[in-house]
């Protein structure tokens, strides 16, 4: 059995944290935030892994549908299921082999491999395939914004998919013209970069005192956003920390609304852990009996973070 890279740590949200022993049993973990489904490995309606000297393969791909409802991408077999309340009310089988992601926008399935992506309706009805553009390395994700739908790219670039066509564009969108893209300075300091219309109108920092491995940008708005921060905490053996951080934006400035330590479980090693849709963040956990998606919203207060 493939031991953890990193503990698992249970936490308390407030300004301050509290850190229990790791743990292998997912009923140990305490989280916060809403259970949108926690379903087992390897039964007849549950997730699909296997463990290998490669690696782990399996359900390691999801995506949120709609309220309760979420799907994961078998890549061993190229299938989609979709459940409801734990419950499996579709499946189907991508057109494309191997497959590496999964994503739901614009009330399309994105199945997406190395080089095509495999569309289907809200059905599971095959609709077409289509060939992703020779400089889409490694696709993150297929998200929607402002009703137009871009490939993002796990080096910061996002390909607008119109009219069969793709549009090269720098950083991840998060409205109308707007896109953020993070440079690493130093082991403390971080760039983000404003963009709009193509050109970089601000440049905004995020500073710790702490080792901040890196840097991703889960989501935003045009006054919100959400990282995905991994600090080290110690370095032989190998400790991290993994925090979602809400910051505001005003006008050149970043400030810090809050932020959640997540429990760093790496019992199956997945393709996307986070997706922010329709202001919310969700957030797949695996752990050794289960692999459980959690949803955040994201109001004012940011729901889940307090």
């Amino acid at each position: 059995m493939i031991k953890y890279l990193i503990s698992i740590f249970l936490f308390v949200i407030s300004l301050s944290v509290s850190f229990a022993q790791p743990s292998h049993r997912s009923d140990d973990i305490n989280f916060i935030g809403k259970l949108v489904a926690s379903l087992p490995w390897n039964t007849e309606n549950g997730l699909v892994q296997k463990q290998s000297f490669e690696g782990s393969y399996g359900s390691s791909s999801f995506t949120s549908v709609s309220e309760g409802k979420v799907a994961f991408l078998n890549e061993l077999e190229n299938e989609v299921t979709v459940y409801s309340r734990n419950e499996i009310v579709l499946k189907f089988k991508a057109s494309i082999s191997p497959t590496l992601g999964l994503s739901f926008a614009d009330e399309k399935y994105f199945v997406y491999g190395i080089n095509e992506c495999s569309i289907h309706d809200s059905k599971g009805v095959f609709i077409k395939e289509i060939q992703l553009p020779t400089d889409l390395k490694s696709v993150r994700g297929v998200i929607e914004v402002n009703e137009d739908v871009f490939f993002v790219s796990e080096h910061q670039t996002s390909f607008l998919y119109k009219n069969n066509k793709f549009k090269k564009l720098d950083g991840l969108p998060v409205g109308k013209g707007l896109f953020y893209k993070t440079f690493k300075l130093s082991n403390n300091h971080f760039e983000i970069k404003r963009i709009k219309e193509g050109k970089v109108v601000e440049t905004l920092n995020f500073k710790t005192n702490k080792n901040l491995s890196s840097l991703k940008i889960i989501g935003g708005t045009n006054s919100v956003l959400f990282f995905d921060a991994e600090f080290i905490k110690q370095e032989k053996p190998l400790v991290a920390e993994r925090r979602i951080y809400t910051m505001s934006v005003t006008e050149s400035n970043l400030n810090y609304i809050n932020d959640l330590v997540l429990p760093n479980s790496y019992f199956l090693s997945t393709r996307n852990n986070f997706e922010f849709k329709k202001g919310s963040i969700y957030y797949f956990l695996t752990t050794e009996e289960f692999g459980s998606i959690y949803k955040f919203d994201t109001g004012p207060t940011v729901s889940g973070f307090e």
